[in-house]
């Protein structure tokens, strides 16, 4: 049986506001691409956000740890995770409460599919 263990990170970068019910969804690392995880939305006490995070993940590599497990690399350039702000033109409404799903786009695509479904008749 494999074993798995929390790791935490140090990210670069500016990371989003603290936030509840928002949604987060996960990139599958891609050839070329890092993992990622997206996050959208939530709430803060000061009322719903429409923001949309990415943040680098570090990608599996190298021949392996002490432990067996495969060494961590960061998906960024400079070795490191890290936080970025996306900017979207026609951003969803502020929302709170809901799902998404990412997926890395096609090869003959250029832009990145984020997709959120509403609850509660909140949209």
């Amino acid at each position: 049986m494999r074993r798995a263990t929390w790791v935490q990170i140090q990210p670069d970068g500016t990371a989003p506001p603290a936030r509840k019910m928002h949604a987060l969804g996960l990139l599958p690392a891609a050839p070329g691409r890092p993992a990622a995880a997206i996050v959208f939305g939530g709430e803060r006490d000061s009322g719903l956000l429409d923001d949309l995070w990415l943040l680098q993940l570090p990608k599996a590599g190298g021949a392996g740890g002490a432990d067996g497990q495969p060494e961590q690399q960061a998906g960024g350039a400079d070795g490191a995770a890290r936080w970025l702000q996306l900017r979207m033109k026609g951003a969803p409404a502020p929302r709170f409460g809901h799902a998404l799903v990412g997926a890395w786009p096609a090869r003959s695509c250029r832009k990145q599919r984020v997709c959120g479904v509403c609850t509660g008749g909140l949209c």
